[in-house]
């Protein structure tokens, strides 16, 4: 889980978050290929809407993972479609 909030992240390690990533302090893409043995992640949720995010969700998500997208995004995204 990338987040933001000191709170969003707590309450994320209580619920059974077990990976909880500040991405203002840390390298997200990095830390979960780390956690998941270099594989990336299985699934990766898409809640900002933002393209910081969907950047990192590209470069997080193993091979023949899912990207699944819950924001509301205010501006059209540009997705660099080679990545895919």
């Amino acid at each position: 889980m990338s987040e933001t909030s000191a709170i969003r992240r707590s309450l994320a390690s209580i619920h059974g978050a077990s990976g909880v990533f500040n991405p203002l302090s840390v390298d997200v893409v990095s830390e979960t290929f780390l956690a998941t043995n270099g594989c990336g992640a299985d699934v990766v949720f898409d809640c900002a809407g933002v393209p910081a995010g969907m950047d990192n969700a590209l470069s997080a998500v193993r091979i023949r993972g899912n990207i699944v997208i819950i924001a509301v995004w205010e501006q059209p995204m540009n997705i660099d479609f080679n990545r895919i």
